[in-house]
């Protein structure tokens, strides 16, 4: 995600450095780090609560709304280019769109695809 916040930087001519933060970071799995997803979703591990140091989906989005509400009150009235990892976006969205977590029918961004939200 740094690189491609750097090389979109560029592309649109930005002056100054992407501001890197770790609240965009993908969900950390713990031990899971690696597996396929469907066997992680089998242990349900992504929707358990902060067990030997991993995140459920619930913690994920609360990390992004206390980043949205930083950056709103920073950057306001400001168009705002964010990068980050499939699930952190795909939970970004559904907060900004009133979206349930548990919606089967969420469409995940895909690698390189822009989406605009208001």
């Amino acid at each position: 995600t740094r690189e491609t916040a750097e090389m979109v930087a560029r592309g649109i001519g930005l002056k100054k450095k992407p501001i890197l933060t770790s609240k965009l970071r993908d969900v950390n799995i713990g031990k899971y780090h690696g597996e396929k997803k469907i066997s992680i979703i089998t242990s349900r591990v992504i929707f358990t609560g902060y067990q030997k140091n991993r995140e459920s989906l619930v913690m994920v989005r609360d990390r992004i709304i206390f980043f949205i509400k930083e950056i709103d009150s920073c950057y306001e009235n400001k168009n705002i280019l964010i990068v980050s990892h499939r699930d952190p976006l795909w939970l970004l969205e559904g907060v900004i769109r009133g979206s349930d977590m548990t919606d089967r029918n969420k469409k995940y961004i895909k690698s390189g695809e822009l989406r605009k939200l208001n």
